[in-house]
């Protein structure tokens, strides 16, 4: 027979003929699993028991899969006799019997929230498991197959080598080896204990691997002597196809050690040093450059203990040693997020924890007894991490012990020396949305900036300003119908009107009224008889049975529009009608008007509905639908938010979740989340998205000198109106656009490069909301280019530098207008 150390000492990549054969069948080595499936809290505890114990006692490798949170089975916990079982069982033979969690979910989620689900679930099992845990490493994990399956990369932070996409029905069984070393199956032949006698026997002698699932839901018809006795000849037959059908029986992790999945073990060494001139560090770091053997190394202070671990900057820092050393890496305290922690603690925690830092358990080399023992230590599959306090290497005789362990490991096949920077790549999620994550909290603490008070010549420059953009409501308003074109051309080609408004444009007129009235740009009387005019034009329009806002008006004629609903844009208005109905110098009560509304009829379970030609149609996957839910709430409606994915979880694990829900949507602007800050307040949702964005945009100009202010924004060129933002499911930062009608070729890169603008709305919105020399860097630079005689053009195009002339609109002047009162109100007097 086949021993299956045999398969792992010395497994080539075709698996065949390396062995003598010991039947005339058994031309060809194939790998067979056996895993057992559905152990949970309600598990009967005798029927696991005699299952298990009839493959101990067979010699049959297996791996139980556990489901912590077992739909309709509850939580398996510490006094349930399931766990003592796999304890006691496990501990009998190491390496028989494999523990491994199953997580249901665990292929639908992002390659962040898989590593973070992996290790919370292995922290867990293991506690479960107590002194067991020891005993049986938990390197493996299992999860549904679902119909679009996520890349498991992250996984191997949390000590997890092999991941099983268990099928519910049988089919072929094939297998992946991801860039970081991980291996996940998929498929497999679902099996119960009668199926034993054929199943052995009709295998496909030129398949390469096999794999058997049994789950224990269908084991318990039977009683526990019929059930020992079916078990008994389950694993007779399994061992028996090994000399005659050529099988080598593993557990999912022992899938490593086979050569074909060229799986490599990183040895990870860290030094600390409290000077790096000490003798001890110098010479130890020239035997390890010399030797090949690569490493990382931090500073610590004098009479500083690292025996509770170190916590290591993500990122590695600007100074990268002195030459011929191995990198450096600098320690922080600024809180977990971008840190790696090396933990010297027994049992520690490992992976990606709740406040997104890497914790790996570390093996402290610190004095003689620990050095000398790191020689006895057995072969593992497991990466390894060497924390050794360089300064405590005195003799030579340690430092020789220590190397000559070194070059011990790096003898073992598979076994490499890594840079800590280096391995974080295979230990570490990798995608679009963790990258902007990490760029965010790197520029957040140097972003946030103090409001200062406003200066005499600060506060002249945006009156000045708002004057300007005051001047296009001055000149364009419908003296009968109260309303302003939401665009305007008046150049040498003539002058053109969009008569056509939105609700959204109605709502920004109504709040440019609020801030020229706060402003001292108009008196009480003219702000109520302006505002007064607008009151009749939208009172809404009923179709169907339902009184609604219409989903756009004409300004040049009374009430005249169309009868359609827009959600956002509906938000809008009411955000602006709730300011207006509690400004103290107002007359128009707007309150009336709202009430009317049906609104409660275009809320479906929480999420606001577009209404168009009758039919209703979701808003929910909209970056406005979070600033709509807030304005809808106010009037004590209740709407749901798409980006309300915070609650109950960490701040890092919230912030990942609300960046994942945010990329779902599209390209992340200035607009409506700024508008927040100005007229409702901001939710810890947009606080954060701001960041994001204010993070790419500072990052851009750092690093290119190109200046970046993305939001919606007209245009005077076709397509005429753009949706311009971060890509936030795109790596590194990419500038998107989109249009009304989605057109594939308004999304391609060139012609965002092409029709890229810096919004002048934006710029001020930003001024106003984060006071940085990088916004008000922006700001001079649309005051200059785009504010013209009446109003501000839109914006400035970044390819040749040119504004729009004779080009203005509503919405931008009107925004400019509110940033100007929000900045000059809240400044520190």
């Amino acid at each position: 027979m086949i021993d299956r150390r045999d398969l792992l000492k010395g497994a080539g990549t075709a698996l065949i003929g390396l062995w003598p054969a010991r039947s005339l069948a058994a031309t060809r080595v194939v790998p067979s699993y056996t895993v057992l499936r559905d152990i949970n809290a309600e598990t009967p505890p005798e029927i696991l028991r005699v299952v298990l114990e009839a493959f101990k006692r067979q010699g049959l490798p297996v791996t139980c899969l556990v489901t912590l949170d077992a739909p309709g089975a509850g939580r398996l916990g510490p006094d349930n006799p399931v766990i003592d079982i796999l304890t006691e069982v496990a501990g009998a033979v190491p390496g028989l019997v494999e523990i491994a969690p199953h997580i249901h979910e665990l292929a639908t989620l992002s390659s962040y929230f898989q590593a973070r689900q992996a290790a919370e679930m292995v922290a867990r099992l293991k506690s479960l498991l107590g002194d067991a845990a020891a005993a049986t490493p938990i390197r493996s994990i299992a999860c549904d197959t679902p119909q679009r399956p996520q890349s498991p990369q992250g996984l191997r932070g949390a000590g997890l080598h092999t991941v099983l996409l268990l099928p519910e029905e049988s089919g072929p069984l094939r297998s992946e080896r991801w860039p970081d070393g991980t291996v996940r199956f998929l498929g497999g032949r679902v099996l119960t204990l009668d199926d034993a006698r054929r199943a052995y026997w009709e295998i496909d002698t030129e398949r390469s691997q096999v794999l058997w699932t049994l789950s224990m839901a269908q084991l318990v018809g039977d009683g526990p002597a019929q059930l020992s006795a079916k078990a008994a000849v389950f694993a007779s037959q399994a061992l028996a196809a090994e000399a005659v059908r050529g099988l080598a029986h593993l557990t999912l992790s022992e899938a490593q050690l086979r050569d074909d999945y060229g799986y490599g073990r990183d040895l990870l060494l860290h030094l600390v040093t409290r000077n790096e001139d000490s003798p001890a560090f110098q010479t130890l770091s020239e035997d390890l450059a010399a030797r090949g053997i690569a490493y990382s190394y931090s500073l610590v202070l004098e009479g500083v203990g690292f025996a509770d671990g170190i916590r290591l900057k993500l990122i590695p820092g600007k100074d990268p040693g002195k030459a011929g050393r191995g990198m450096r890496l600098s320690e922080t305290s600024a809180g977990p997020a971008q840190s790696v922690i090396l933990q010297p603690r027994p049992g520690a925690f490992r992976g990606l924890s709740a406040e997104n830092a890497l914790v790996l358990p570390s093996h402290l080399l610190a004095d003689p007894d620990t050095i000398y023992a790191l020689e006895q230590e057995a072969e593992e599959i497991e990466d390894k991490v060497l924390l050794v306090d360089a300064d405590r290497l005195r003799s030579g005789v340690q430092k020789t012990a220590l190397l000559r362990s070194l070059d011990q490991m790096l003898a073992r096949p598979g076994q490499r020396a890594v840079a800590l920077p280096t391995a974080l790549e295979r230990l570490l999620p990798q995608s679009p949305y963790i990258g902007h994550h990490r760029r965010t909290e790197r520029f957040r603490e140097g972003a946030v900036q103090p409001v200062e008070a406003v200066s005499p010549a600060e506060r002249a420059a945006l009156m000045e300003d708002a004057r300007c953009a005051w001047r296009y409501f001055s000149t364009w308003t419908n003296p009968v119908t109260g309303l302003c074109p939401a665009t305007v051309y008046d150049g040498k080609g003539g002058r053109r009107l969009h008569e056509a408004v939105t609700m959204w444009d109605v709502g920004s007129h109504i709040n440019a009224l609020i801030a020229a009235h706060d402003l001292g740009l108009i008196a009480d009387a003219e702000f109520q008889a302006r505002s007064a005019r607008i009151m009749p034009q939208i009172v809404g329009r009923r179709y169907n049975g339902r009184l609604l806002p219409q989903g756009w008006i004409r300004t040049d004629r009374s009430r005249w529009g169309t009868r359609d609903f827009d959600a956002c844009d509906a938000g809008r208005l009411l955000a602006a009608l709730y300011a207006l109905e509690n400004h103290p110098a107002a007359k128009a009560r707007p309150s009336d008007i709202v009430q009317a509304y049906d609104l409660d009829a275009v809320i479906h379970a929480g999420e606001i509905q577009n209404v168009t030609d009758g039919m209703f149609h979701s808003s929910y996957r909209s970056h406005c639908a979070h600033y709509a839910a807030h304005a809808f709430r106010i009037w004590g409606f209740d709407a749901r938010s798409p980006y309300e994915v915070m609650r109950g979880r960490s701040s890092s694990d919230g912030q990942m979740a609300l960046i994942e829900a945010s990329g779902l949507i599209g390209p992340l602007g200035a607009e409506p989340l700024l508008l927040e800050a100005v007229e409702l307040g901001m939710s810890p949702e947009s606080v954060y998205l701001a960041d994001l964005l204010f993070a790419a945009q500072l990052e851009e100009y750092e690093e290119t000198g190109r200046l970046k202010c993305v939001s919606e924004c007209p245009i005077d060129r076709e397509p005429w109106f753009l949706y311009s933002g971060l890509q936030l499911d795109a790596e590194g930062r990419r500038w998107a656009t989109d249009t009304v009608n989605g057109h594939a070729r308004h999304r391609s890169q060139a012609f965002a490069d092409a029709n890229a603008v810096i919004s002048s709305k934006a710029a001020y919105l930003w001024a106003a909301w984060r006071p940085h020399p990088y916004t008000e860097r922006v700001l001079d630079h649309v005051r200059a280019r785009a504010r013209q005689q009446v109003g501000f053009s839109p914006g400035i195009y970044e390819a040749d530098d040119r504004a729009m002339p004779n080009y203005s609109d509503l919405n931008t002047n009107a925004i400019i207008l509110q940033a100007i009162a929000y900045r000059v109100t809240n400044a520190k007097v």
